[in-house]
């Protein structure tokens, strides 16, 4: 299937507006903080898991290379395309805080949820994390920090964010 072929087919998952084959986003989103590499082929900001999951699937079953991208202010080059076959999976379109549940501490979070707005949706309860956010600022996404094992605000005391997961529902290659 060729570039085309398969911004159409996603394009039918996920409409229009979730699509962009613009030069200029695709030369942003084809560098991070540090570096610039390859130009993904699309990006696209699905707004839901099961979005996700179409696209993934639909993807990766014609060779295409997934790159999920967070707040884009990591300097890893983590998230940086490696081929000319690689569509990026913006999740800011996956930034919703879905439950706080104070008696037992736990919050669940989508993967594009930022740090700020985590210290937002805790603040009015009296809550906070036992770290204030990565290295890289306020715009860093949960899903981010979680990926390469960021450094936080208060890491040395407390110990990463990694260490206080207690479960991630992910998407496979296979869409599943």
């Amino acid at each position: 299937m060729n570039s085309e072929e398969l911004i159409t087919k996603l394009r039918d998952i996920i409409g229009d507006s979730a699509i962009s084959v613009d030069p200029d986003t695709l030369d942003l989103m084809g560098a991070d903080a540090h570096e610039a590499g390859q130009q993904p082929v699309v990006v696209i900001r699905p707004d839901s898991p099961a979005a996700v999951a179409k696209c993934v699937a639909a993807a990766t079953s014609h060779g295409y290379s997934i790159a999920p991208r967070g707040g884009g202010l990591s300097y890893t080059g983590s998230y940086i395309p490696q081929d000319d076959k690689t569509v990026m999976v913006d999740t800011s379109g996956l930034n919703r805080v879905l439950a706080i549940n104070k008696q037992d501490m736990t919050i669940s979070v989508e993967c594009g949820v930022t740090w700020a707005q985590i210290y937002a949706a805790l603040e009015p309860l009296g809550l906070r994390l036992p770290f204030f956010g990565t290295f890289s600022g306020s715009g860093a996404t949960v899903g981010g920090g979680l990926s390469h094992g960021a450094l936080f605000f208060g890491s040395a005391r407390y110990g990463s964010a990694a260490e206080t997961v207690l479960s991630l529902d992910v998407v496979l290659a296979s869409g599943q």
